[in-house]
């Protein structure tokens, strides 16, 4: 038998609150923004065109969540702190997206840094960690879209610290042991050393 709601319901407050005049219903609230409004403490945020579900939390620490899914076999699914960390496969994210396990993407990845001048390597970088890049296409491309930049390989350091090989917009390539010179192939794959090579 179906319960039918004519006028309001509030349950002590905000514990439970259904507004039949939005057909919103909050939970912790007693002014729900959206068709399920989960908020916990106070709140200074705004937010508009909610349809469905929205959880509000307080406080940004990373110890605390706003959302779980899990399994009964006690592993953690999905995991969304109040300081806006998004884990999948762990329940302790330590950046915006922490995922424990593979990743796969069927399209384009995009990574954009924060400053299109010099940014900080720790902004504008991608961390790769056990056998790196490995390609299954005929061709592995790296490509710097910039007409003037070069292409650097280091090992050890950071953002360039350690570079041994630079190939700049001509192609050609440098060593790091062979100082103001390059190495440069020809059309028919010939390398010489240009002047000022080592």
């Amino acid at each position: 038998m179906a319960i039918q709601f004519l006028n309001t319901v509030q349950v002590d407050t905000d514990v439970l609150y259904v507004d039949t005049s939005t057909s919103n219903v909050g939970i912790g609230t007693d002014n729900p923004r959206a068709k399920l409004d989960i908020t916990n403490g106070s709140t200074g945020q705004t937010y508009s065109n909610v349809s469905g579900l929205l959880i509000d939390v307080n406080g940004t620490s990373n110890s605390y969540y706003g959302l779980i899914v899990g399994s009964s076999t006690g592993n953690s699914h999905l995991a969304v702190t109040n300081a806006g960390n998004v884990g999948i496969g762990t329940d302790s994210p330590s950046a915006k997206l922490d995922v424990s396990g593979s990743v796969k993407a069927n399209n384009f990845v995009s990574i954009q840094g924060v400053d299109t001048g010099n940014p900080a390597a720790s902004l504008d970088e991608l961390r790769l960690s056990g056998y790196g890049i490995i390609g299954n296409r005929g061709s592995l491309y790296f490509t710097n879209a910039s007409t003037t930049g070069t292409l650097q390989f280091g090992i050890g350091g950071t953002h360039a610290s350690n570079t041994k090989m630079v190939i700049d917009s001509t192609g050609a390539i440098q060593f790091n042991t062979y100082g103001a010179g390059t190495l440069v192939t020809d059309a028919s794959g010939n390398i010489t050393v240009s002047s000022g090579g080592g």
